[in-house]
């Protein structure tokens, strides 16, 4: 799953991923059949980023983002 955030250091995005993964965790196993014995880790516990350099492509990575 790729996504576009735009955050002010690593240290929010870090944040912003713990936040997004435990929320939809929670969602999927609350509305899904995704119950398997005793789920203790439904992500796993890294992610990679990658910074924009340039303000002018951010548009190419949010259209390579939707495709």
């Amino acid at each position: 799953m790729y996504m576009l955030v735009e955050a002010k250091d690593k240290t929010d995005l870090s944040a912003i991923v713990r936040t997004l993964k435990s929320v939809s965790a929670k969602e999927a196993l609350r509305t899904t059949h995704f119950r398997v014995g005793n789920v203790r880790h439904f992500w796993g516990e890294r992610y990679g980023y990658r910074e924009i350099a340039k303000e002018s492509e951010i548009e190419t990575v949010a259209k390579y983002i939707q495709e």
